[in-house]
């Protein structure tokens, strides 16, 4: 972050400690926002004490002021970069996000993190597979309505002034795609357009898009890069690529800005057990591990044990759910600095097959797992493993967890806890 250029001070500014315009002209209206120019201005009170924050964000620079005896030490001044980002991380309000599948799985997890960095977070959720109750936060705004509907997203869109847009809501069984593809064009393709038009009308052009690892399909490298040729083998990884398609044509045509987050396996819940994993039916491998033990699954089973793979089971990049939504707040970050469309590979770079997972299970809850062994499932490729290099160097994203036992201990728990892993 750079400090701001001069040009926004006039002389008479200068002397107030207040911020103007190129123009000459002064921010007003204490406790709220105005756009002019791409420029916002806006202002807000922590905890009754005379503390505000005036000023003015574009691509290339930021400036912050307080006033107020909260902060005389730095009152009339630029604040240094490092203090920008403390404040910015514990007090500033200002960056509004709107999360769509928010009450789901990973958007739970994401819209904690952004709460706990001070944004001001709306959820738009049908409620389908979500759960009010994963939205712990009572600050968080849920809107209760279908994706595709015009009649809710265009009014919550022109009337929401939101700075991005972060897109989780989807159809996610993979075995379910193959069955009944129409199902997830529809709801994967056909209802994100309804959003994104909804976007091109309000003028937001910032979009973090959940993607996914499925849409390579059988990689030719391991692990694999971003470089890698999609070419997905079932409709849920077809409908995530065609959308990726949709979101590069938009920033053709209107300027969209878009984030492709292409994770692999998602996995964990929250570390203090209050939000977690509940899909119904429940489809990913820890989850329904650990539902044997609870006595609510009379047994695990494998699908295929004939793979090119040293046990003979499908590998795969497991990766905790809240460094994937610490991805998606740096993702948002990236593109309020004016970042340009982009895709990233999100996983530890570190592979492990269905057996190493079930001895990590029982190693971790000491007792014995019951298992089954069944044929391969159709449309799933035998090896997927991240190179996460891309969003280290762009995004300073690395994943922190990257121990397998520390994954199921937090599913564990959550599974353990006082929710007993349901909402």
């Amino acid at each position: 972050m750079r400090p701001c250029s001069q040009k926004y001070l006039s002389g008479a500014s200068k002397k107030r400690g207040s911020f103007r315009h190129e123009n000459g002209e002064v921010p007003t209206a204490a406790g709220k926002e105005r756009r002019d120019g791409g420029k916002i201005y806006r202002k807000l009170t922590k905890r009754g004490k005379h503390v505000t924050f005036t000023g003015v964000w574009n691509r290339d620079s930021v400036c912050r002021e307080l006033k107020g005896s909260a902060a005389s030490k730095t009152s009339g001044r630029l604040l240094p970069e490092k203090k920008l980002n403390r404040l910015n991380s514990k007090f500033d309000k200002i960056m509004k996000v709107l999360v769509t599948g928010g009450a789901g799985y990973i958007g739970s997890h994401t819209v904690r993190q952004l709460v706990k960095t001070g944004a001001d977070v709306t959820v738009l959720d049908n409620m389908v597979y979500g759960h009010a109750g994963a939205l712990v936060d009572p600050e968080v705004k849920l809107v209760k309505g279908d994706l595709g509907d015009a009649s809710v997203v265009y009014p919550l869109l022109m009337k929401g002034d939101f700075d991005a847009v972060i897109h989780f809501a989807a159809f996610i069984n993979v075995g379910e795609s193959v069955q009944n593809p129409l199902k997830y064009y529809m709801n994967n393709i056909a209802r994100p357009l309804v959003l994104l038009g909804a976007m091109q009308a309000a003028g937001v052009k910032r979009f973090v898009f959940s993607s996914t690892c499925a849409t390579y399909g059988v990689p030719t490298q391991i692990p694999i890069p971003e470089t890698e040729k999609q070419d997905p083998i079932n409709p849920y990884g077809s409908s995530k690529y065609m959308l990726e398609k949709v979101c590069r044509d938009c920033d053709r045509a209107w300027g969209l800005k878009s984030v492709f987050l292409r994770y692999f396996n998602a996995s964990g819940c929250s570390e203090d057990g209050l939000i977690g994993e509940d899909h119904e039916p429940e489809t990913h491998l820890i989850p329904n591990i650990l539902l044997t033990l609870t006595g609510e699954k009379e047994y695990i089973e494998v699908f295929g044990t004939d793979y090119d793979t040293p046990d003979g089971t499908c590998i795969r990049d497991y990766i905790h759910v809240n460094d994937l939504a610490d991805a998606h707040l740096k993702a948002v970050d990236y593109l309020m600095k004016g970042g340009a469309t982009e895709c990233f590979n999100l996983g530890t770079g570190l592979g492990l097959s269905v057996r190493e997972i079930l001895e990590t299970a029982e190693k971790v809850t000491g007792k014995k797992i019951p298992v089954r062994y069944g044929p391969r499932r159709e449309g799933d490729p035998p090896r997927l493993i991240a190179n996460p290099k891309k969003a280290k160097e762009i995004l300073g994203w690395e994943a922190r967890c990257k121990d397998a036992g520390a994954i199921v201990e937090t599913a564990w728990k959550w599974m353990t806890g006082p929710r007993r892993g349901h909402y």
